[in-house]
């Protein structure tokens, strides 16, 4: 039997080719967990920001302003898709542990918003010291961000997204502020990479939904 002589670029050819499919095809984009795009409105131009909720075994330390940040990075976001962002809600208040119904969120709503969002924290894990070596210092954060408008009531859109700053793959970091930070930024970044632009309609008649 003659011997197989395998090549440098017989080796090389394979991820070449997986490489240029992959490109040729194109990634998917991702899908939001729900979406009633039958209901949804392009003509959504201003968004109330209200209180951040926390599932119970995840409320935030008093050592960070959690609420505070959330909604700062929240509303860069959404303005950044084109949005104009009313921030509703006493950020200084107790966290609140109830995941209010639609009709409960849009009830002290200005008139000038179009829609509300609202953000429900479902974990929550954050650095209390840069001492851990055995895993190393990290911060991680999930969440669920909810669109409802106000006039009809209705949820529209919905999706969820975490996030992670240090641990094993990270590199290493002076402050554990720095860590916080950075998951909070990195969360807001992804929690709204699947809701519309301002202004942009959306084509289709069904709801999109994985439940």
């Amino acid at each position: 039997m003659k011997p197989i002589r395998i090549t440098l670029e017989k080796l090389l050819l394979g991820p070449a080719i997986m490489l240029l499919v992959a490109a040729c095809t194109g990634a998917a984009p991702p899908e939001p967990i729900f979406f009633d795009i039958a209901a949804w409105d392009s003509g959504i131009r201003t968004i109330a920001l209200t209180e951040v909720s926390y599932a119970p075994r995840y409320q935030p330390p008093t050592d960070y302003d959690l609420e505070r940040d959330l909604r700062i990075f929240l509303r860069r976001e959404l303005e950044r898709k084109g949005y104009q962002v009313v921030v509703v809600g006493d950020e200084w208040n107790r966290p609140n542990t109830d995941k209010q119904s639609a009709e409960q969120l849009v009830a002290n709503v200005p008139t000038e918003a179009d829609a509300a969002v609202a953000l429900h924290v479902d974990f929550l894990f954050l650095p209390s010291t840069l001492g851990e070596t055995n895993p190393p210092p990290s911060a991680e954060i999930a969440a669920e961000a909810r669109l409802i408008t106000r006039e009809p009531v209705r949820e529209i859109w919905r999706d969820w997204a975490d996030a992670t700053a240090g641990g094993a793959g990270g590199w290493p970091v002076a402050s554990r502020l720095f860590l916080y930070q950075q998951a909070v930024q990195e969360l807001a970044d992804r929690l709204f990479d699947t809701l519309p632009d301002a202004g942009k309609a959306v084509a289709g008649d069904r709801v999109r939904s994985e439940e």
